[in-house]
């Protein structure tokens, strides 16, 4: 798999100058809504790319891409494989964070999760959240 950087594109088409900033993106689809958890993974490489810091908070039925293999069965027709959307976010060094409670109220066990994903709590969401871009998918 090829990660492409910003910086591969012709300069006219990534023309924007930003300041660093944090984001914080809460990921609450995934197999009812492929499309809509791959928004969120595609915004939230790219500001890693960018340079930004970037915490991705899997919630309700978001949790289901914690689980091993998962990821790699849900395509959004638009921006392709969602595994891949997420390796990308690994390799350029996001942090991947998943609701507890909602690992239990689907059955998925942190042995069961994909690499790069740690169980939290929402008070880590909260305290984590604070004082960053949060969007909300």
């Amino acid at each position: 798999m090829r990660f492409f950087r910003l910086r591969e594109f012709p300069e006219e088409a990534w023309r924007v100058t930003l300041k660093k900033e944090n984001f914080f993106y809460a990921i609450t689809s995934s197999t009812s809504n492929p499309d809509r958890a791959a928004v969120a993974l595609v915004l939230a490489s790219t500001a890693l790319d960018a340079g930004h810091d970037v915490l991705v908070w899997f919630v309700t039925e978001g949790a289901l891409l914690a689980r091993r293999g998962a990821a790699e069965k849900m395509t959004s027709p638009v921006f392709g494989n969602l595994n891949d959307l997420i390796q990308k976010i690994i390799h350029f060094g996001g942090h991947l964070a998943v609701c507890g409670t909602c690992c239990a109220f689907y059955k998925i066990d942190e042995k069961d999760f994909a690499d790069g994903f740690e169980k939290r709590t929402a008070a880590w969401a909260v305290e984590s959240s604070i004082g960053r871009n949060c969007l909300t998918f």
